[in-house]
């Protein structure tokens, strides 16, 4: 499996969130609903979370998903975000498929980079 960009910043926040309020593989897992070698998998890069598991994750440490997943970073580089955009990039570092076919990070730049031409001679 590929890492994504996404993929990285939320395997790094799940250590560091781990670590830093002292939290155990095990517990982790039981919190997630999953086993301690899903969360091992996790933080090696060899599993992704699912919505659900990221929802929990969110809930659990108490930290927006945005966060989590490293949007806000994105979001913050575009210094007149609407909402509208921060749903939109909160969509994209999201989806991992479209139509079956996986969406890599550069996909999504690609993606970001079509926009902001597309706006830019509109508006």
């Amino acid at each position: 499996m590929e890492l994504t960009k996404t993929d990285k910043v939320l395997k790094d926040n799940i250590i560091s969130l781990r670590k830093k309020y002292k939290v155990n593989q095990v517990t982790l897992a039981h919190e997630l609903g999953v086993g301690r070698d899903a969360i091992i998998k996790l933080e090696n890069g060899t599993r992704r979370l699912s919505i659900n598991e990221l929802l929990k994750l969110s809930d659990f440490f108490k930290v927006p998903i945005t966060d989590l997943i490293g949007v806000s970073k994105i979001t913050e580089r575009r210094k007149y975000a609407t909402p509208i955009e921060t749903d939109l990039a909160r969509m994209i570092m999201l989806a991992t498929t479209y139509h079956d076919i996986p969406i890599s990070s550069k996909d999504r730049e690609r993606f970001w980079g079509y926009l902001d031409g597309y706006f830019a001679n509109k508006y």
